[in-house]
């Protein structure tokens, strides 16, 4: 579990949110509820005067540190059971950070959340392995007043059944999304693609202009190159970590609407993958995707099904009554035997039903 799930900032003098980051947290509703929520809380308290934005949320609790010269709040989500002190250092730790960097002083925000995004989620995950270290969250019980606040929180709202109606609209609209959309890897030195993965997205020509304005940009910055970065574009979100010895950028393609933290977790795993053979950056490509591709297919497959596991769970369970249902209709059974006087039942697995799918949905669809 993250002790912290997202961060962002809010420009009081231009009135927007920036610089979001959200961890575990995907962009629906839910997420755009908590902003106007947070407004409100400008409103109808002197935010100015107390330089303190406290409150409860769906997501957890909502801490804010004001930075008095650029009248700005940095607003940090966690878990209820972080206490505010770690919250409060955590904060000043972001703010030592952003502070000194020419492109938040003079609000180049696509600039700062290019460059600063995994400085800011190094520092994050270093507090949270602290706290995960101390075992201190998992033991501690919300004070009586913080579940009422979180309560009074949840229930003041007048549009609750509205957002309830909402939320289960964009449960139902998340559930036909494919996450993981694809994957490829860089290579600088001989500037090309390859190890190509499709899931989410045809060979066509949206593909082929960004495929070449990622190739430029890389390229334009293959003297410098960062570690880590996201870009956004029609086609969904891209994430990259680099390669240093390799030279290599690999690169996951995924929704732009899915939760942050997954994703880095994922492209970690399928880089650890490749570099497992020595020197793969030298062998023939075409004998390299060979060896890996349907490996590396597997695993965000596998991370894929995780994913709906936390964050749609609903999902999971309708695909598993289209399972029965479909295996009814074939005039399938469930199997049974028995093993030491204990009665098993043998039904298809999520895993076995998705890729047998193809076989028995155009029938019934």
């Amino acid at each position: 579990m993250l002790q912290f799930r997202g961060f962002m900032i809010f420009d009081l003098k231009r009135s927007i949110f920036f610089f979001e980051m959200r961890r575990d947290i995907e962009l629906d509703f839910k997420w755009f509820t908590l902003q106007k929520e947070i407004r409100k809380k400008f409103i109808d308290q002197d935010v100015l005067e107390d330089k303190v934005l406290e409150m409860y949320s769906g997501y957890g609790k909502v801490r804010g540190k004001f930075d008095d010269f650029q009248k700005r709040f940095l607003i940090l989500i966690a878990q209820n059971s972080v206490e505010d002190i770690y919250l409060a250092e955590l904060l000043n730790e972001i703010f030592a950070i952003l502070i000194v960097q020419e492109h938040y002083n003079k609000f180049f925000k696509e600039e700062l959340e290019f460059q600063g995004f995994f400085e800011v989620e190094k520092k994050i995950q270093e507090k949270e392995y602290y706290l995960n270290q101390n075992s201190y969250s998992k033991h501690v019980i919300p004070s009586l007043f913080q579940q009422i606040q979180q309560y009074k929180e949840l229930s003041s709202s007048n549009d609750l059944d509205q957002l309830l109606d909402e939320q289960q609209q964009s449960d139902s609209f998340s559930q036909k999304q494919i996450i993981y959309k694809g994957f490829t890897i860089f290579d600088t030195f001989r500037q090309c693609f390859y190890m190509l993965i499709k899931r989410g997205f045809a060979n066509d020509n949206l593909w082929k202009m960004q495929r070449m304005q990622i190739q430029q940009f890389l390229l334009q910055r293959s003297k410098n190159p960062l570690q880590h970065f996201f870009l956004n574009s029609e086609m969904g979100q891209f994430l990259f970590e680099y390669d240093i010895q390799a030279k290599n950028y690999f690169i996951l393609i995924t929704n732009s609407s899915s939760a942050q933290h997954p994703q880095c977790q994922l492209l970690q795993k399928l880089k650890a993958l490749v570099q497992r053979i020595p020197n793969y950056q030298k062998l023939y490509k075409p004998e390299l995707e060979n060896n890996l591709k349907q490996q590396l297919l597997g695993v965000i497959e596998a991370e894929e099904r995780i994913y709906y596991q936390i964050y749609c769970p609903n999902w999971i369970e309708k695909e598993k009554k289209i399972n029965r249902k479909i295996i009814k209709q074939r005039g399938l059974t469930e199997m049974s035997f028995k093993n030491d006087g204990i009665m098993c039942f043998d039904e298809f697995s999520l895993t076995d039903y998705l890729s047998q799918r193809d076989k028995f949905v155009p029938d019934f669809l």
